[in-house]
């Protein structure tokens, strides 16, 4: 299982290096098998919002835009095609490095001068595939450090988890072995969710035995849309995927609390 070392931070202040961090955990029988840094080798990349677009007058594909990052305009040529004016976007500007490793370069495409690059999320190294530029949220602020902004400057530990420690399986029970191993204060997960309704929900259990208790809450007016910053960053972190807010919300949950939940 994976854990991102901002998470476990939430619950329990560690001083501890990743790698001394991984040492103590596998020491007492927590093998990690894997420590990344997530972002470790990406700068450069900025939050730009599209100002003007125009037909590249050599090639159909490509469209030429005017990108204000809050204090520049740059002229990008991109062949992206989900892009509008008025979008914020991440730019990647001349020197700035990628998740591939490719350092960006003011250059010419069929002879229109381009200074930057419009990213989607594998440029930032959070998706191996993309249907197009990513679109971000409409009060992301401009010039904006994108690694930052989004959460993406991370470690994560890969950890083995053997079948007889699954109290181990979420993060809060990461959290809690690893204040016990380096005896400091745990934080309580906090569950407690002011209600704004008491209708009744229609539930059965039908074996006290086997199901010892039983949780729903309804959800009203909850609307389900694609994630940008939120969930997406945090799946790409643990490598499980989201798929919209309220159902990436409440997986989140489980890799939290080790609580199945489910929505209907």
């Amino acid at each position: 299982m994976r854990y991102p070392l901002s998470w476990l931070k939430d619950f329990v202040d560690i001083d501890l290096s990743p790698e001394d961090l991984a040492e103590r955990l596998t020491q007492a029988g927590l093998e990690v098998d894997a420590v990344t840094y997530l972002g470790r080798d990406i700068c450069g990349i900025v939050s730009g919002r599209i100002t003007d677009i125009a037909k590249h007058p050599d090639a159909d594909r490509l469209q030429i835009t005017q990108v204000f990052d809050g204090e520049t305009t740059h002229q990008i040529v991109t062949g992206a095609q989900n892009i509008f004016l008025g979008a914020i976007v991440p730019v990647s500007l001349p020197g700035a490095i990628l998740a591939s490793g490719l350092k960006i370069k003011a250059s010419k495409l069929r002879g229109v001068p381009s200074n930057g690059m419009l990213c989607s999320q594998v440029e930032l190294g959070m998706a191996e595939e993309s249907e197009g530029i990513w679109i971000l949220d409409e009060d992301t602020p401009l010039g904006v450090d994108m690694l930052d902004h989004a959460g993406l400057r991370d470690v994560i530990f890969e950890i083995g988890i053997l079948p007889n420690r699954g109290d181990c399986l979420s993060i809060y029970g990461m959290a809690r072995e690893i204040a016990a191993i380096l005896q400091l204060p745990l934080r309580p997960l906090l569950t407690d969710v002011p209600l704004v309704s008491t209708l009744p929900i229609p539930a059965v259990v039908l074996s006290d035995a086997r199901c010892t208790r039983y949780i729903a809450r309804r959800l009203h007016l909850a609307t389900a849309k694609k994630t940008l910053c939120g969930c997406s960053v945090v799946w790409h972190s643990i490598a499980a995927l989201s798929l919209s807010s309220p159902v990436g919300s409440l997986r989140i949950m489980i890799f939290f609390g080790n609580r199945t939940t489910h929505m209907l």
